[in-house]
């Protein structure tokens, strides 16, 4: 039987990474005084879903810009991983705080085009994206598409 992927976390390891700038008197907090020095070098995300592609269909013709908000929407986590080991994670405020700024402006192109990539393996409309039991006697679990939509296409 064919393996089916984790949907649980797309890890995506960044070509380049990004060091947070400065955001004022937020990372001017003591608590948030280790997060501009830090290169931060991972970033998790959700499966997307259709919800995703309904929510953004606006950006839609845009395909960088829609890209960008699916992306922002799925993110869980970024991290800093150092041989192998998490050393930190950069706090989820952040993630607002950069808003679109982190894919417009702090990533580099082949982190764009990593994170892009690793989101479109994961889409819901992949061939064997799940499997059902047949209708016959000997109950065979058969892989089928799933062919929600086309948001997702190009």
């Amino acid at each position: 039987m064919e393996e089916c992927p984790n949907y649980d976390e797309i890890v995506v390891d960044l070509v380049s990474g990004f060091t947070p700038p400065s955001l004022g008197k937020i990372t001017d907090k003591p608590e948030y005084s280790d997060v501009l020095q830090t290169e931060y070098n991972r970033m998790t995300f959700r499966a997307p879903l259709l919800r995703d592609a309904i929510k953004n269909e606006r950006k839609f013709s845009d395909s960088i810009g829609f890209w960008r908000c699916i992306a922002k929407d799925c993110l869980l986590r970024v991290e800093s991983v150092e041989d192998g080991t998490v050393t930190s994670v950069l706090p989820t405020e952040f993630h607002t705080y950069y808003g679109m700024k982190l894919y417009d402006e702090y990533l580099s192109g082949k982190d764009l085009k990593a994170i892009r990539s690793a989101l479109t393996e994961y889409l819901p409309t992949l061939p064997f994206a799940y499997y059902d039991r047949c209708g016959c006697d000997e109950q065979r679990e058969i892989p089928y598409s799933m062919e929600a939509s086309s948001f997702f296409s190009e």
